[in-house]
């Protein structure tokens, strides 16, 4: 014997069957095989978010001891150490063309 449903009954359930059709897909599957879901998809995303973020620091990084924040300081030290050498340089360049106008100058 089949129980008669209500309007919002059925009303319910063909919401239901809507919402299932829009968050599941039947292209992308889960660990299992079946269409994946919007859990399956926001469970998905954390996982990378955090695989990701083992990289930006030096725990459990693969950049050769260093995270990519590490990696990253490294460079900023190096090139203000070459910007600093460079500036040195030009400080260097300043003087002597400095003490070459004092030994030219006529008083």
């Amino acid at each position: 014997m089949t129980i008669p449903m209500s309007k919002s009954d059925e009303l319910a359930l063909g919401i239901g069957k809507a919402l299932e059709v829009v968050f599941t897909s039947p292209d992308v599957h889960d660990g299992n095989g079946d269409p994946a879901n919007v859990v399956d998809a926001l469970a998905g995303i954390g996982r990378a978010i955090w695989e990701s973020a083992k990289h930006l620091g030096n725990g459990e990084a693969t950049t050769r001891g260093f995270g990519a924040i590490e990696c990253h300081a490294v460079m900023v030290r190096d090139a203000g150490e070459h910007i600093a050498g460079a500036l040195n340089g030009i400080a260097l360049a300043l003087d002597r063309i400095a003490n070459a106008m004092e030994d030219d100058d006529p008083r």
